[in-house]
Order: C-alpha cells, then structure tokens, then sequence
C-alpha cells in the first residue's frame, strides 16, 4: 500500500526450478529475488508469504523468519473435500452428476437433444452443463448450480437417453441441499479472493458468516443417511491443515437426518478443525482490529486485546525509530569530525539517551490517545471500503494508519499467483512452446506490471 493509500499489486520475480523442489532449494530461491529488490534485512519491516498448504513451500517458510500465511481459499476447498469425501452418499451423487455433463459434452446427438429442450422450454439461447474440473475451486457447486437451474430441459433429455441413468426426485432434492450448503462457501472464496480491498483482516468475519448461514439452512427429513462425523477433540492446526484428509471417526449410532444436514454438520466443525488458529492467532487479530470495520469486535477475551493494542504500540515505536535510523544511513557520507572523539564528550551521551526516553515516553501517549480514539469511534458498514476510510482519517490517526498500510494489505490468498499461472498459459503455447525461462519471466513481468503502473 502506498503512502496514499492506494493498494497495489506487483510481480517482483519469477524463476525456473531446476532442482528438486525442496524446502531449502524454494527458500533459496525465494532469497535470491528478494535480494535482486533489496527486500531482505530492512529493519523492522516484516515479510509476509502467503501460500498453498504444500509441505515443500511451508518448509521453505518455516525455515526463515518470515511470516507465512495458509491461503484461506486454498484450504476453504480442503473444508469442502474433507466433508463430499466423509458424508454419506454424496461422492455417488456427484459421481453420478459428473457422469451425466460428461455425456452431453461428448456425446454430439444428446447435446443436440439438450439443446432442443431447452429452446422448447425457453426463448433464451441454450446453455451447456458445465464440467467439474478437479483443481477448480468451487467447480462441484458450478456443476450442480446448472444442472439445478436447467432441471426442466435436462429431464427430458435424460428421459430419452438410454446410454446415461437419469436423476430421481430425491436426486433432485439432494442437489438443491448441496447447493445450498455450499452457496456460502462459494461466496466466501469469491470474497476472499478479490485483489481490490483487504481481505485477511475479513477471514474471521467470513468464517462466522459461513457458519452462521449454515446453521439457518433448513431440510426436509430423510431416511437411511448416515452422518460421518469429524473427531475434533484436541485438533492442531500445524497437524491438520494441510492437503490430507483429517482424521475422521464414524458415530455409533448413524444419523437418521438428511444428507444436507450431515454435509453441513460436517463443515462447521471441518471448519473449526481447519481454520482453529484464528481466533488465537496475534498477525489474524491484529489485522482485523486494524480494519475499521470490526475494530474490537471479535476481541472478547481483555488480555487478547491489551496484547494486541501493545504490540502495535511496540511496532510504532521500533518503526518510528528504525526509519530515522534507515534514512541517516542512506546519507551522504559525513566529513571526518573536526575534533577528535574521547570520553570528555561523554556526557553528551547521556543527554541523547534522556532525549530518546522524552521522546518514547512522548511517542507513547500519543499512540495511546490514537487508540482510545479509534476504539471508541463507530464501525463502518462491512461493504464499506476500510482503505478509503485510513485515507480520509490518516490525518486523525498518524500513528495507526503506519500499521494500517503495513498490515492490511496482506493477501489471504495466493490467488494472484494463481493468476500469473494461468496467463504464462496463455503466453507459453504450442506455437510458442521454445520460449526460454528468462523470456517468460519477462513476458510476465510486463504483462502483470506494465500497464498498472507505468
């Protein structure tokens, strides 16, 4: 974020793995262009890195003494694959949906036939079923959200092929349930994913949100669906949230309720089990107490909150003295003093320490009338955009709005670098398949870079 408070965007570097992708090998790697911008080893200045839950990126991260953050998107989709795997009957639904898209996409005849149907039923042009793709988050939900809303016209042509099996009622029934299960879920990723507001200081609103909406959802009753419950007793974060599937224990005496209630059951506390080191994780509270738009709404527990409102304090401070530390040492180079320096002049010394603590003690109070001020201040609505209102209020709040730029902007997803990927698709086709690595990363470079800020 910029001193005007605009939030911006850059690649810094991409480079070509030519060994094996180790640990040590990424964090390397990682040095190396942060280096070549001069990232590394600027006081009090904290480096962040958001990531996938890949063991090989959080060993690289764990190595160094910077801070790492699991992309929230990422491990939301490991919530929901936890839960389709470990809820009973809803592997074989979207096994049996998936069968049904793959045959209209390559079977010519019965597309035809869908498309026929639907211009009976609707003078809209007709819309294919769109496929499930494994590595595409929340594409379960897109399948079954069209399949839903074209119901009618996938009836009939389902009704007339004999080389795919057709949808019950229940069928049906139990694909509204999953879709409306994971509606929430799906506009959470899509919040969470956006590039154009802070979205880590949202994670703890968005989590609420969804169990809050999970909990409202009501279904009708069902027979002979069992519920697979998660073993949440003792969870651990560092254990837990990663690509494997969590440790789950079936109930003894199965649940009669619906398989949307199970699958909803399921995600609230895959949920608790997956995101467990928010509600005590200092970087995640300390971001959202800095969002104008909760403040210190989910800081319930006191001693949390005096931690928090100390550690920015503390942050302020080193800030505030390492910056003026930092620009004397970007100086032009001194001329040798005059006169010679002994111990005569070391009652100075002594001078310039009583100056530091006036000005601490000074700087202090000033950082605590700040945070009384905005403690006490009301929240903005939460469609309101918290940058805009650092912009406006900075004048009020000098001191605080240092954190604000330096903490809000932290991405809670790697979904740019996701992006990046799939424009290097774009750039490095068949037709253009001997592109060295260097000329990609260029390429890439001026794409991403380019046009924004130049």
């Amino acid at each position: 974020m910029t001193s005007n408070f605009q939030l911006k965007n850059l690649m810094i570097g991409l480079t070509q793995l030519e060994d094996r992708h180790t640990g040590n090998y990424i964090k390397l790697k990682l040095e190396e262009m942060m280096l070549e911008w001069n990232l590394l080893d600027v006081p009090n200045v904290p480096i962040f890195f958001t990531t996938d839950n890949g063991a090989n990126i959080c060993n690289a991260i764990r190595q160094s003494s910077w801070n790492h953050i699991h992309c929230f998107a990422h491990t939301l989709q490991l919530v929901i694959k936890d839960c389709q795997k470990h809820t009973k009957g809803i592997e074989k639904l979207l096994k049996k949906a998936r069968h049904i898209t793959t045959h209209f996409h390559q079977s010519e005849p019965a597309r035809r036939d869908f498309e026929n149907a639907q211009k009976v039923s609707s003078d809209k042009t007709p819309l294919k079923l769109i496929q499930s793709v494994p590595t595409r988050w929340n594409s379960d939900y897109d399948m079954l959200e069209r399949m839903k809303k074209l119901q009618q016209p996938l009836s009939v042509a389902l009704s007339r092929s004999a080389s795919v099996t057709g949808l019950s009622g229940t069928d049906w029934k139990r694909i509204s349930d999953i879709i409306n299960v994971l509606d929430p879920l799906n506009e959470a990723t899509k919040i969470s994913c956006g590039s154009k507001y802070p979205t880590i200081s949202m994670i703890e609103s968005i989590i609420q949100g969804i169990k809050e909406a999970l909990e409202n959802l009501n279904f009708d009753h069902e027979t002979n669906v069992g519920l697979n419950n998660f073993n949440d007793e003792g969870s651990d974060y560092d254990d837990n949230n990663n690509d494997e599937d969590l440790e789950i224990s079936t109930c003894e005496n199965e649940s009669q309720m619906p398989m949307g209630y199970n699958f909803s059951t399921n995600i609230i506390r895959s949920l608790k089990i997956r995101f467990c080191e928010i509600e005590q994780d200092t970087l995640y509270r300390k971001c959202t107490f800095l969002d104008p738009r909760y403040r210190d709404y989910f800081l319930t527990d006191e001693k949390m909150k005096d931690d928090i409102k100390k550690g920015i304090k503390d942050e302020i401070i080193a800030c505030k003295f390492s910056n003026n530390v930092f620009e004397n040492e970007h100086e032009t180079v001194a001329e040798p003093p005059v006169i010679k320096p002994t111990k005569f002049w070391d009652f100075m010394k002594q001078r310039q320490t009583n100056r530091e603590e006036t000005v601490t003690l000074r700087l202090e109070k000033d950082i605590d009338q700040e945070l009384i001020q905005y403690m006490y201040s009301e929240n903005i609505d939460p469609w309101d955009d918290p940058i805009q209102w650092w912009k406006k209020e900075s004048i009020k709040y000098p001191l605080l709005s240092l954190m604000a730029r330096r903490y809000l902007p932290i991405p809670s997803t790697s979904v740019e670098s996701e992006r990046l990927f799939s424009t290097a698709g774009d750039i490095v086709t068949e037709k253009r398949n001997s592109l060295s690595p260097d000329n990609v990363a260029r390429l890439l470079f001026l794409n991403k870079n380019l046009n924004r800020y130049v």
